[in-house]
């Protein structure tokens, strides 16, 4: 007699693993929001351009990264947000600073034209 488990005894989690230097989600106190990868978000740019972006959060940072050509430290106490521009789909770190608040339906991204 096989004491092989069943198929149905192996199970696998829907939710993906994040990389090593990443987090599931982060909470930001200036906002009183919690955001997570996957979330749209409107955010401002670190130039002085007075109409906000949407994008996508692709992850939050917790490590030294290059993206692009440029290169972010970030800290676990210290972390950068990697958002994917809607209009661009450009990815760039951000400061939790910079997320404005979870994106409506309605949001433009770059609509001053």
């Amino acid at each position: 007699m096989s004491t092989r488990p069943s198929a149905t005894a192996t199970t696998t989690s829907t939710r993906q693993r994040q990389p090593s230097g990443t987090l599931d989600s982060l909470h930001i106190d200036s906002a009183n929001m919690d955001i997570r990868p996957g979330d749209h978000v409107e955010y401002k740019h670190r130039t002085s351009v007075t109409t906000p972006s949407t994008g996508t959060i692709v992850s939050i940072i917790t490590d030294k990264i290059h993206v692009g050509k440029r290169h972010f430290n970030a800290t676990p106490t210290e972390p950068k947000i990697l958002i994917q521009n809607d209009k661009t789909s450009k990815k760039t770190a951000y400061t939790p600073d910079h997320i404005i608040g979870l994106a409506t339906a309605g949001d433009d991204d770059d609509s001053s034209n």
